[in-house]
């Protein structure tokens, strides 16, 4: 058998197949890493609409309370992501209610409604 004799060309293979090797992982790694980013940025945005979405039922719960009967000064409503405490403030021309939803894992999300008063 006759042994081939390594040139110098036959080196730059092993070293170009080494660096395209680490550049194809390096782009894996950013591929992965910018998907995790993304899936926990979708999960946040859906945690904020369900709490905007709670927020906006209680809201219209409230105006619905508020035409059919005196307004109430103090509640909670149980919701499917945590619970809304209703606290309501009466001023001159209007109450202001308070919504405060504190959901099952601790997290805090407030809003408030002003509804005027009826002129009885």
């Amino acid at each position: 058998m006759k042994k081939k004799r390594m040139t110098e060309s036959d080196g730059y293979v092993l070293v170009s197949t080494l660096f395209f090797l680490m550049l194809s992982g390096l782009f894996a790694q950013s591929i992965i890493q910018i998907s995790s980013n993304y899936v926990i940025q979708l999960r946040q945005v859906s945690i904020g609409y369900e709490a905007k979405a709670a927020l906006n039922m209680c809201e219209e719960l409230i105006v619905q309370k508020h035409e059919e009967e005196t307004p109430s000064i103090k509640g909670t409503i149980s919701t499917s992501v945590g619970v809304v405490d209703v606290q309501s403030k009466k001023q001159t021309d209007q109450i202001i209610y308070q919504l405060t939803l504190v959901k099952e894992n601790g997290d805090i999300y407030k809003k408030e409604v002003s509804l005027p008063l009826s002129e009885e």
